[in-house]
């Protein structure tokens, strides 16, 4: 009975304790320097995409694709903590003082949907040169189609005013309210995010490169009652600053199974038995 008993606890372990299943990833391990603003096609970010996702639309206008301002796509750097090889870059690499008309977006659409209940989206993202002018930082918007789900800023900045670390923002592009006050990015710096999505809420999740602080947001509700999502939409726009994105990973994360809350039940049973 005693071999039955642990054979069981160790069955139920094992199936407790499932790995999160990946649903895309961009791991930014090409090789060669794509760090030109003519490189605005997502060929490099495809073939580092190894599952689930294909990127489109990386485009970049205005200053921000000029000869001395940032590419859309670019080598990795060293000064960029946590971009390891090639990483998807936004935005503008200068801080010149001409205007603030620059945008730049890149999209990964998912192969299927996937349902935003018990999923997760992490990256490590880096700041390039905040500047001094105001910006809505780096979005992250999740779509479902062409309805978006949520929209979050890294680094909102109300230039002169604080930068926030992340802000949400509704459908029309506006600032509803800050969900983390803690100043993550400054010039030249980075952190590892994760994105916490359920069923009919979300949090985001911070550790910063500088120091290792961690931090976690206020649970928020989606903009409208979407159950999946199949679209992330990287956008940087108005801005002196550029952005670093590379170790995206998207995965659903398990639930315990109903088998092993049965063997739990059945565990119980077999010790009651034993007294």
């Amino acid at each position: 009975m005693e071999h039955t008993t642990y054979a069981l606890l160790g069955a139920i372990i094992s199936m407790s304790s499932a790995q999160a299943a990946v649903i895309a990833n961009f791991e930014g391990i090409a090789s060669g320097d794509i760090s030109n603003s003519a490189n605005t096609t997502a060929t490099i970010l495809n073939s580092d995409t190894t599952t689930g996702g294909t990127w489109s639309n990386v485009t970049a206008t205005g200053d921000v694709t000029d000869s001395t301002s940032a590419s859309v796509i670019q080598a990795g750097d060293s000064t960029r903590q946590g971009m390891t090889g090639n990483h998807l870059y936004l935005g503008r690499a200068t801080n010149v003082d001409t205007g603030t008309t620059s945008s730049a977006t890149a999209t990964l659409t998912l192969d299927s949907a996937q349902t935003l209940a018990n999923t997760s989206l992490s990256f490590d993202a880096f700041m390039d040169n905040s500047g001094s002018q105001p910006s809505n930082g780096f979005m992250i918007s999740l779509f479902d189609g062409n309805t978006m789900v949520m929209s979050i800023s890294l680094m909102n900045s109300s230039d002169p005013g604080p930068r926030y670390g992340v802000a949400e923002y509704n459908a029309s592009g506006a600032k509803v309210s800050n969900l983390i006050t803690d100043d993550i990015f400054a010039n030249d710096t980075g952190a590892n995010m994760t994105i916490n999505l359920s069923a009919t809420s979300y949090t985001v999740d911070y550790e910063m490169y500088t120091g290792g602080t961690t931090g976690s947001s206020a649970s928020k509700n989606y903009l409208n009652s979407a159950t999946e999502f199949n679209k992330i939409v990287f956008t940087t726009e108005g801005s002196k600053s550029a952005w670093g994105l590379d170790n995206l990973d998207i995965s659903a994360v398990p639930e315990p199974s109903s088998t092993a809350l049965i063997g739990l039940g059945g565990l119980a049973l077999i010790l009651r038995r034993r007294k």
